[in-house]
């Protein structure tokens, strides 16, 4: 489990890739580092010459992260790794993903065929499951007209977000 730590030692940060490589490289940092990484991804369901296909997405398209320290440790290693444009920073320093955003994303990628990549969102209330599958997960809640409520996981350095809908029973205002 991901461990806070504003020195950066341990953290999670988010790695950018080139178009179509999240999974090759986030495997090779994990072979070549021996560090722990995490690709979220969702499945899809396609239809091919009358054939269905399950088809593995990435989440975040363009991004895995990795759990090592970038802030005071050499960052060349991960930067040469093949598709690796960069780790997200801000004025040259790597920004720690939200230890509570990595734990709400972990959890929900073990319900990948439920999961979504959902609209980055600014606003909306901050809740919290308290039952349910998804139990523990932190975001926000949004309802479309109409339709059953979404918990929103978002992640603002990268400026994305996952959604998955949930029973809104299962809801509770996070404090």
């Amino acid at each position: 489990m991901p461990v806070d730590s504003s020195d950066g030692s341990s953290a999670w940060f988010a790695v950018h890739v080139r178009s179509n490589f999240e999974r090759k490289s986030s495997r090779l940092a994990a072979q070549r580092l021996g560090c722990a990484v995490f690709y979220p991804a969702y499945i899809v369901r396609s239809m091919r010459r009358g054939v269905e296909h399950e088809l593995t997405k990435p989440l975040f398209p363009g991004y895995f992260f990795i759990h090592r320290d970038l802030v005071a440790g050499p960052r060349g290693e991960v930067l040469g790794l093949s598709g690796v444009v960069s780790i997200v920073n801000v004025q040259g320093r790597p920004v720690e993903v939200e230890p509570a955003v990595m734990e709400s994303l972990m959890i929900l990628d073990g319900h990948r065929e439920q999961v979504r990549p959902h609209p980055f969102l600014r606003e909306g209330m901050q809740v919290v499951m308290r039952a349910g599958p998804f139990a523990g997960a932190r975001g926000i809640i949004v309802r479309s007209r109409g339709r059953r409520p979404k918990l929103v996981v978002s992640i603002q350095i990268l400026g994305r977000s996952v959604g998955v809908t949930v029973d809104p029973r299962d809801l509770e205002p996070d404090l």
